[in-house]
C-alpha cells in the first residue's frame, strides 16, 4: 500500500521542494496551505491532494489527515509551515508577539497531535518538522521565531519519549540560509554584511532541506529518534553568531 504524507506550508519553496521528492521517492503526498490558489496551482503540476485552509484550525488539519487517509496507508507528518517575524522584541506590540508564536508554534504542536492521534490507532509513523538553526544559536532581530522553533524541537523529543515505543518517531531539521523567491533580499542583504566581515555566507537550497526530510521519513532512518540534523553547510558550527 503506499504511503502517504502531509506535507504543511505546501505552497512554498520548501514546502514543494518536499513535496516533489516524496512523490520521487514513491509516497503520495496531501499538501496544505493557507495560499488556496498557489497551492491549487503546485498540486495541478506535481500531482499532490490540496488542502487549503488556516493551520491554526483544527478542521484543516483534520481534513488533511483524513485526506491522508482516504488514499492509503497515513505514515508520515511533515510540519514545514512558518512566519517569518523579524524585529526586536521591545520593538514588537502585543499582538505581534501573540501572532509569532500562534503563527509558528501552533501549527505544529496540533499538527502533531493529530498526526499522532492516527499514528497511534496504526501502530507507527514519523513526524518531521522543519525548525532552524535560530532555535540553537541567538541572532540579531529574531527573537520570537528563535522561540517558536525552539519550542518545535523540544516538542519533537517530547513525542520520540512519549510515542517511540509505539512504533512513532519525531525528528527535527534546522535549515541555515536557504534562498527563495521570498527571501532573496535578505540573502543578499545576509552576504553583503559577511563580505564586509570577511566571512563567507553558505547558501543552501529548497532541495538540500527535502533530501533529509525525505531521509528521516524512509525506513533506514529507524534508528534516529528525537533527532536534529543541521541543513546549513555547518554554519552552526562556525564561529561568529551575527547574521
Amino acid at each position: 500500500m503506499t504511503r502517504v504524507v502531509v506535507v504543511t506550508g505546501a505552497a512554498g519553496a520548501i514546502g514543494q521542494a518536499i513535496a516533489r521528492r516524496l512523490l520521487q521517492d514513491g509516497d503520495a503526498v496531501v499538501g496544505v496551505d493557507y495560499d488556496a490558489e498557489r497551492l491549487t496551482a503546485f498540486a495541478n503540476d506535481a500531482g499532490i491532494t490540496p488542502i487549503a485552509g488556516d493551520l491554526r484550525e483544527e478542521k484543516t488539519l483534520l481534513g488533511a489527515a483524513d485526506a491522508a487517509a482516504r488514499q492509503g496507508s497515513f505514515g508520515g507528518w511533515v510540519n514545514n509551515a512558518a512566519t517569518f517575524p523579524r524585529g526586536r522584541l521591545s520593538e514588537m506590540s502585543a499582538e505581534e508577539v501573540d501572532q509569532a508564536l500562534y503563527g509558528n508554534l501552533a501549527p505544529v504542536v496540533h499538527g502533531s497531535r493529530i498526526a499522532l492521534e492516527r499514528f497511534v490507532a496504526g501502530g507507527a509513523g514519523s513526524i518531521v518538522t522543519i525548525t532552524s538553526i535560530h532555535a540553537q544559536r541567538a541572532s540579531r532581530a529574531w527573537p520570537l521565531y528563535a522561540v517558536a522553533k525552539s519550542g518545535a524541537e523540544a516538542l519533537m523529543r517530547a513525542i520520540a519519549i512519549d510515542y517511540g515505543d509505539q512504533g512513532i518517531r519525531a525528528n527535527s531539521v534546522a535549515p541555515g540560509l536557504i534562498r527563495t523567491d521570498a527571501n532573496a533580499g535578505f540573502v543578499e542583504e545576509t552576504r553583503t554584511r559577511w563580505e564586509a566581515q570577511g566571512r563567507q555566507l553558505r547558501v543552501g537550497a529548497p532541495e538540500d532541506v527535502a533530501a533529509v526530510v525525505a531521509f528521516l521519513l524512509a525506513p533506514g532512518a529507524h534508528h534516529l529518534n528525537g533527532a536534529c540534523i543541521a541543513v546549513d553547510g555547518g554554519e552552526a558550527v562556525a564561529s561568529g553568531s551575527d547574521w
